[in-house]
């Protein structure tokens, strides 16, 4: 993966954890290594996505609260690109998410990609 990739994917994350943290503006992250990938884990202590919701995520224009959205910014792109982004260098993106408890990204990188 190019540095330019992965500031990007780690931009859109982060972006999205501090725009959704309320009311407190606190976002964890982890890196952990294994054999095959290198996990970034992004977590904020937001607003949450409803379970029912979490795959939408991706879709491109896809906002899981339109007027919350709009408040907030954004276009409902940020995922969608990520996803993209990630599946091209063969990596993966996971979503955990609890409403009102947060919400975790986790974006697993290949190595040596």
């Amino acid at each position: 993966m190019t540095k330019y990739h992965f500031e990007q994917l780690l931009l859109i994350v982060l972006d999205n954890a501090v725009k959704y943290s309320q009311p407190a503006k606190q976002v964890t992250i982890s890196i952990k290594e294994e054999e095959r990938f290198v996990t970034v884990a992004v977590r904020d202590y937001g607003i949450g996505i409803p379970r029912d919701q979490l795959e939408k995520v991706f879709l491109r224009f896809y906002r899981v609260d339109k007027a919350r959205s709009r408040e907030k910014g954004g276009v409902g792109l940020g995922l969608a690109i990520t996803k993209e982004m990630i599946d091209k260098y063969d990596g993966q993106i996971t979503i955990d998410s609890e409403v009102s408890k947060g919400t975790t990204v986790e974006l697993s990188i290949p190595r040596g990609k």
